[in-house]
């Protein structure tokens, strides 16, 4: 029989498996740059700074990015994906923001992988009856990519480099 070791916080009792060094950090306090205690472990600053400081890192990067013209598409406000302008300034009249400018989106076409179509064949081979194999590989990678394009598989993306108005002027 294997025995099995875990670190234990004598504070609030959770367990951290092997991680020694975690257990030692999990209830320690630490104090922020602006005076306060917290017990964040990702970084000096507490929760209420780190969040004061992503609004400026947002801010530089809407300052930053290039004023476009709205040609249609997803937008990004305050991090929110947004369908179209048009449906944030129908939102936006019951709900001001206060936001004039917004990131725009830009499409990364999903690409099917070898590695998971791979693993595609594999799963499908293993509910087959014993020795029938996908033969015609070629044909059924065909099939995939057919699937991906007729679904339109897009990701949207907030694009950092390019701004729009939300509002008309």
């Amino acid at each position: 029989m294997k025995r099995v070791y875990s670190y234990k916080c004598g504070e609030c009792g959770r367990l951290w498996g092997d991680d020694e060094e975690g257990c030692r950090e999990c209830c320690t306090s630490y104090m922020c740059e602006c005076g306060r205690e917290h017990n964040v472990t990702a970084g000096s600053m507490c929760v209420s700074c780190q969040e004061k400081d992503m609004v400026i890192h947002n801010r530089r990067l809407l300052d930053n990015a290039e004023l476009c013209e709205y040609d249609g598409g997803p937008i990004f406000v305050k991090g929110c994906f947004i369908e179209t302008l048009g449906k944030y300034q129908e939102f936006a009249r019951g709900f001001p923001s206060g936001e004039e400018l917004a990131h725009l989106a830009k499409a990364l076409k999903v690409e099917v992988a070898d590695d998971a179509y791979r693993d595609v064949v594999d799963m499908i081979e293993k509910f087959l009856p014993h020795g029938v194999s996908i033969v015609d590989g070629c044909k059924f990678r065909e099939a995939i990519n057919e699937f991906v394009e007729a679904n339109d598989t897009v990701r949207w993306i907030e694009d950092k480099n390019r701004k729009v108005r939300l509002t008309d002027e």
